[in-house]
């Protein structure tokens, strides 16, 4: 019988440490998504998209159920008069969502955003304004950005959160193989955080002080690249070095794997999680001309539609944390699906079921945790 007791509360606290609806109640979950664009074709005025609520309604539920969340918003809220002289200049790519598209956000429950990324200046000030706004009008956090107009900016505000007796913070910085985001935050008197050694090494100082746990959300790596770069990974090294219990990729639009250094966990990149096809289908055309693009974005719903390359694939990172670092981290798998009708591209998991980080069914784990528990 006493062993029988040994097997039970042993087995207890495995379920208890290793589900992710955990049942401890001094641990939060933190769920993270990839990359979201609210711009065109998804922005509604083009006369192809779904409504907005209903986006993100197929992960919605996992973005509700977690303590807190977070994604990379990556297509800045902008007022309807903006017109082309407001853009960035010389800038290739320029991206806009109108403010009632942050209704896709609130109905799915989303409750932070990183706005480190090299698109949050398209409209130079006006874009990074309207969006802080939109944002704190709906009791939605923000991290990655900066006050002045010269190098060195002033710090960047974290999120610091306390939730279930645990205090982690959220750092977020833009260091993109393109450099855009150096290149374009120069003279703008608010803008992206970047990715610079002082800066960080200053900030989480800083954080240390007040945060049982630091995360930081990073806009890096090359697009379109599966792989991560060996940058990113001396970067990653250099961060845990520096106490980061978490980091978190966007940038490159496709899924990146993830690895342990130390009792640090790398997510290189989560990929799209909402994004227009033209910029995540494999061999995309740059510089269309106006009449050629309807065509080219049937072209790419259809390779969402039919295809099986990583553009098309996704997922969410579920983190569960205690005042030490990370308890347990785990992913679900999901794709991005087009409607072919309606233009619609949104996110839907493959299975309800959560995958363990770097467990047996982890094929993109490169460094599994030392010790770290497989389930048999």
């Amino acid at each position: 019988m006493f062993i029988y007791m040994l097997i039970f509360v042993a087995l207890f606290k495995y379920l208890a440490s290793h589900d992710p609806e955990t049942l401890r109640n001094d641990v939060v979950s933190i769920v993270f998504a990839g990359d979201i664009s609210l711009g065109p074709p998804i922005r509604k005025a083009n006369r192809a998209a779904c409504p907005y609520q209903d986006i993100l309604k197929h992960v919605s539920t996992y973005l509700h159920d977690a303590d807190y969340n977070i994604v990379n918003l990556e297509s800045p809220f902008v007022p309807r008069n903006v017109t082309k002289k407001d853009e960035m200049a010389g800038k290739g790519v320029h991206i806009k969502a109108w403010p009632e598209s942050i209704a896709a956000l609130t109905s799915a429950g989303v409750r932070a955003v990183t706005l480190a990324n090299n698109h949050i200046n398209d409209f130079n000030n006006i874009s990074v304004r309207v969006t802080q706004y939109i944002l704190k009008q709906h009791s939605i956090d923000w991290v990655g950005l900066t006050e002045g107009c010269r190098d060195p900016y002033e710090p960047q505000i974290p999120i610091i959160k306390t939730i279930n007796g645990v205090t982690f913070g959220i750092l977020a910085y833009c260091g993109d193989t393109a450099n855009e985001c150096l290149k374009y935050r120069e003279g703008q008197s608010i803008g992206v955080a970047i990715l610079e050694k002082e800066t960080v090494e200053h900030d989480i100082d800083e954080l240390k002080k007040s945060a049982d746990v630091i995360i930081v959300y990073l806009h890096w790596g090359k697009e379109y690249f599966s792989l991560p770069t060996e940058n990113q990974r001396r970067v990653g090294e250099f961060l845990s070095n520096l106490g980061v219990k978490l980091i978190v990729g966007s940038h490159p639009h496709v899924l990146q794997g993830h690895e342990w250094i130390n009792n640090t966990l790398i997510h290189y990149s989560l990929g799209n999680f909402v994004f227009h096809p033209h910029f995540t289908y494999i061999g995309r055309v740059r510089d269309l001309e106006h009449d050629a693009k309807v065509l080219s974005h049937k072209l790419a719903l259809l390779q969402h539609k039919f295809g099986r390359g990583p553009p098309s694939m996704t997922e969410l990172l579920k983190v569960v944390i205690d005042k030490n670092g990370i308890v347990d981290a785990y992913y679900l798998p999901a794709r991005i699906h087009a409607d072919l009708e309606n233009g619609c591209v949104y996110p839907v998991p493959l299975k309800d079921e959560w995958k363990l980080i770097c467990g047996e069914e982890d094929n993109n784990c490169y460094q599994p945790k030392r010790g770290y528990p497989v389930y048999p």
